[in-house]
């Protein structure tokens, strides 16, 4: 049997085909397959081919993810490979990504999309630090080792290139000894208190925590019990968008207080289970220029907060938006609706649509709020030159939740009977003025003229006796 023999011969046709392809290849691609080969001389990695790029993927990766090399490059020599992972009925760890990125000298970058299926896990040490980490996605998963290491101070000296974290749709689950060694913590790095500082757009939402072997309200009980880890102020000087409905730290509106956004365009803490408004929310564009849209909705919070605006003679400022809808706003108080009309600032908008109002005497003061607005008093409430009232005629729609018997009655429209106020005597405001005028310059005559007679009787009668004496 001679060296091409009929077993070898598949192998020496695919021989041949590469020495032909590798004559062809430029000196830049010669230096990135040698430095692949380098890569897949490590134990626990395997040699795959993209586009003409040769890249490892870690081993234990393999039987659930897939490699892509994307197109984009932010600068010359620098390409990006996407890893996207399907995990059923098994579970996948963080640090193995974490070991092979580690060992790259490569000049490139990472996304890495992680969605679970039936009985899908990930071993997930929050916030997900790895070297060349550009973009990481989780989603449907069963989070472990979720505090694993918040504790530890070496994963800050993990370089932080993350742009675009997601985290939903998940559970984080601890067992009662991993909750108790959290909750017993006397100290948390900064990469578990403030996440991925150096991101531009950060979701972390529709996340749950279950802690084993506990009942639904010890769960919930033990939980808020937590401690107030935050000792640090964490700046995200990058970021743009933010979705967030999680805190793993300690109350969400806490967190929210001492996070400051120079940048921030969009703040999402809808369904966050807040029932107050974080204070730092309240200052309008304090410290966030760009602020357009803060969305609330969904929360539990109970009130119209007071909002103190930042950019009031800012002409050039953006149109923002304060979404308040589902919530549990129920009373229309005067302060309330003078709050959204008054025009504090004049290019917000604050909607509180679909809340459950208690339509009872307290609203008289929308009421009469609109009163005014039909007799051209609204100067009083808004500022007629910004126009702001034009942003609000959604208010006359605005429906009652209670009491069942008004439940979808349009406010403006009903009676002082029917939402249980007495009413009240009116003051007749539709006679014309100037017979008005006239009648009260009839009457200061008449009242004249009758002073003077009686003060004068004698004398006039008199005189009256003597012009009819010479005349007669």
């Amino acid at each position: 049997m001679g060296f091409c023999s009929y077993q070898s011969f598949r192998f020496c046709v695919d021989l041949l085909l590469f020495l032909l392809f590798a004559n062809h290849v430029t000196t830049e691609n010669k230096n990135k397959i040698q430095s692949a080969k380098k890569l897949s001389q490590l134990s626990g990695y395997v040699t795959m081919v993209t586009d003409n790029n040769t890249f490892s993927i870690l081993q234990p990766w393999q039987q659930f993810c897939k490699v892509n090399e994307l197109q984009k490059q932010s600068k010359p020599g620098e390409y990006y490979i996407e890893i996207i992972c399907n995990i059923n009925n098994n579970v996948l760890n963080f640090l193995d990504f974490r070991r092979f990125t580690s060992r790259i000298k490569a000049d490139m970058l990472f996304s890495v999309d992680i969605t679970c299926g039936q009985n899908g896990s990930v071993f997930f040490p929050y916030p997900g630090r790895a070297r060349l980490l550009h973009s990481l996605r989780i989603s449907d998963c069963v989070l472990n080792g979720f505090t694993s290491e918040a504790t530890s101070d070496d994963i800050d000296t993990i370089p932080d290139r993350m742009k675009y974290f997601t985290l939903v749709n998940s559970v984080i689950y601890m067992t009662q000894n991993d909750f108790q060694q959290f909750q017993g913590a006397k100290h948390l790095n900064q990469a578990f208190q403030c996440g991925n500082v150096n991101a531009v757009k950060i979701i972390e939402n529709n996340i749950s925590c279950w802690i084993g072997n506990m009942n639904k309200r010890s769960r919930l009980e033990t939980f808020q019990a937590r401690p107030n880890f935050r000792d640090r102020t964490c700046t995200y000087k990058y970021l743009r968008h933010l979705y967030k409905s999680f805190s793993m730290i300690q109350p969400f509106t806490r967190q929210i207080d001492k996070s400051m956004y120079p940048n921030i365009e969009t703040l999402n803490f809808s369904a966050a289970n807040m029932i107050e408004t974080p204070k730092h929310l309240q200052e309008w564009r304090l410290g966030a220029k760009d602020l357009k849209y803060l969305d609330l909705s969904h929360n539990l919070i109970e009130d119209v907060f007071p909002i103190i605006c930042h950019d009031k003679y800012k002409g050039d400022s953006p149109q923002g938006f304060v979404d308040l809808r589902y919530n549990n706003i129920s009373s229309l108080t005067q302060y309330g609706i003078r709050t959204c009309l008054r025009g504090i600032c004049h290019k917000l908008t604050v909607d509180i649509r679909n809340n459950p109002f208690m339509c009872d005497c307290g609203v008289k003061y929308f009421q009469d709020i609109f009163q005014y607005i039909d007799n051209q008093m609204a100067s009083l409430y808004y500022d007629v030159r910004e126009n702001n009232f034009s942003r609000y005629k959604y208010l006359y729609d605005l429906k009652c939740y209670n009491p069942p018997s008004l439940r979808g009655r349009i406010i403006s429209k009903l009676s002082l009977s029917e939402i249980g106020c007495k009413p009240k005597l009116q003051t007749v405001t539709d006679v014309p003025s100037g017979p008005i005028i006239v009648v009260m310059l009839v009457s200061f005559f008449l009242c004249v003229c009758l002073f003077v007679g009686i003060r004068y009787r004698e004398q006039i009668a008199v005189s009256c006796s003597k012009w009819f004496s010479s005349n007669c």
